[in-house]
C-alpha cells in the first residue's frame, strides 16, 4: 500500500524498527517502495539475557504498560524516533499498537493503522491457558494492552482497520468514531500452475513466536498430524516462519524450513495451505497469500474472518481435530486445484492493494499527503 500511495502522490518517510541487522539498505527500501525516505532504528539486542533484564525493568519502572511494547517505551528508541521525523511532516501513521509506546511527542494528525484488536488476542489468550498462574499474568497484561490500545484510539483522529469485524470492535470496545476498514493489499497477478508430483503437499507460512500461531500450529502437530500422516502416509507438511518451533518430538513427513526469503518456490510446490488459528483476530494475512497465489486454504473459520470466503466453494473449514483429520485423509489434489482458483478469483477485487491504498485515502486530511 505504501508504493500506491506513492503514485498516487503523496510524500512519505518510511520509519522500521529491525531487530536484527537488515539484508538491505535503506535507499534501497526507499528505493522499492517509492519513499522520500526510509529510517532504519535498530531495537535493542536479541539475548536472552539482555530481554531478561530488559523486561523486569521495564516491570519495575513501567509496570501498568504492557511487557508486548517494553522496546518502544526505551528512551533511546525514543529519542531517535524523534529525530528521525523531519519537521515538516503533517501526518503520522503508527503502524500497530507497539510504536505507540515511542510516539509522546505525536504530530497533530495520527491515524492508527490496527492490523488486530490487539486487546483481544491477549484476552482470548488468557482463556487458553491451562496453568492458572500463567492465567493470571496474561488477564493483567490484557488489561494493559487494553488501556493502551483505548489511549491511542481516542487520541487518534481515525483508525484503519483491515477487517470489518476489527472495525465494529474498536468502535463497540473505545468507542471510535472514525472507522474505515482497509484491507491489507496484494498485487493479484496470474496464480501459479498445479503443483509437481502426485502427493498432496502442505504448508504453514507464520510467525512461530506470533502465540495465536504457536498455539494452533502446536495442536495441530499434537492433535491431527499423527493420526492423518498414519491414515495417509504420502502427506508431507513444510512449515515456514522466524521464531522458536514447537518443542515436541521430531515428526515423520514434517519439514522445519525456518525464515525463507522467497515463498513463491514453496507455494509452487503446495496444494494445500493450513491455518489452525484458534483465537485472534484482524486480517487473515496467509489466507489471502494462498488465494493469491491460486492455493487452496483449510482453515478453521477464524483463520478466514472478514475475507466472506464460503466453506467448501472457497476453502475447507475443519474446527474439531477430527474434522482436520477427515479432511486431510480425503482432499484431492483436483479438489485443491479447484477452490484455490475460486478462492483467487473472489478476493483479488477486495484486496487489491491499488483500491485498498485508494481506500486508506479516504482518511487524509484534505490536501495532505
Amino acid at each position: 500500500m505504501i508504493r500506491q500511495l506513492g503514485l498516487l502522490g503523496h510524500q512519505i518517510e518510511l520509519i522500521c524498527f529491525p531487530q536484527t541487522d537488515p539484508v538491505i539498505t535503506e535507499q534501497e527500501v526507499a528505493a522499492r517502495l517509492g519513499t522520500q525516505k526510509c529510517s532504519f532504528i535498530r531495537r535493542g539486542p536479541l539475548t536472552p539475557r539482555y530481554k531478561a533484564l530488559a523486561a523486569a525493568r521495564h516491570m519495575i519502572t513501567r509496570p501498568l504498560a504492557p511487557l508486548t511494547m517494553r522496546e518502544f517505551y526505551e528512551p533511546r528508541l525514543k529519542k531517535a524516533l524523534s529525530g528521525g521525523v523531519t519537521t515538516d511532516a503533517e501526518i503520522m501513521v503508527c503502524d500497530t499498537l507497539h510504536v505507540w509506546g515511542a510516539v509522546s511527542n505525536a504530530l497533530p494528525f495520527i491515524i492508527y493503522r490496527a492490523h488486530n484488536v490487539e486487546s483481544q488476542i491477549w484476552k482470548r489468550a488468557s482463556k487458553h491457558a491451562t496453568n492458572p498462574i500463567l492465567r493470571i499474568l496474561l488477564a493483567f497484561q490484557a488489561w494493559c494492552v487494553f488501556s493502551a490500545e483505548r489511549s491511542l484510539v481516542r487520541r487518534a483522529n481515525a483508525v484503519a482497520t483491515v477487517s470489518d469485524t476489527d472495525a465494529s470492535s474498536f468502535t463497540d470496545l473505545y468507542g471510535a468514531e472514525r472507522v474505515v476498514t482497509v484491507p491489507i493489499g496484494f498485487t493479484f497477478e496470474a496464480p501459479l500452475a498445479a503443483s509437481p508430483g502426485k502427493t498432496v503437499n502442505l504448508l504453514f507460512v507464520g510467525k512461530l513466536d506470533w502465540p495465536p500461531n504457536a498455539e494452533g500450529l502446536r495442536w495441530f502437530l499434537r492433535d491431527i498430524w499423527p493420526q492423518a500422516a498414519a491414515k495417509r502416509p504420502q502427506l508431507r507438511l513444510r512449515i515456514v516462519g522466524s521464531g522458536r518451533k514447537p518443542d515436541l518430538a521430531p515428526l515423520e513427513g514434517v519439514d522445519f524450513l525456518g525464515r525463507v526469503a522467497d515463498l513463491v518456490p514453496l507455494y509452487r510446490q503446495c496444494d494445500l495451505a493450513i491455518v489452525p488459528v484458534r483465537y485472534g483476530s484482524g486480517t487473515r494475512v496467509k489466507a489471502i497469500e494462498a488465494a493469491r497465489y491460486g492455493r487452496a486454504l483449510l482453515s478453521t473459520g477464524l483463520g478466514v474472518e472478514g475475507l466472506a470466503l464460503d466453506a467448501a466453494k472457497h476453502y475447507l473449514r475443519a474446527e474439531s481435530a477430527d474434522e482436520w483429520i477427515q479432511v486431510l485423509t480425503k482432499v484431492t489434489r483436483l479438489e485443491c486445484a479447484e477452490l484455490g482458483a475460486r478462492a483467487f478469483q473472489h478476493l483479488r477485487e477486495d484486496f487489491d492493494e491499488r483500491h485498498c491504498a485508494m481506500r486508506f485515502e479516504t482518511l487524509l486530511p484534505s490536501n495532505k499527503g
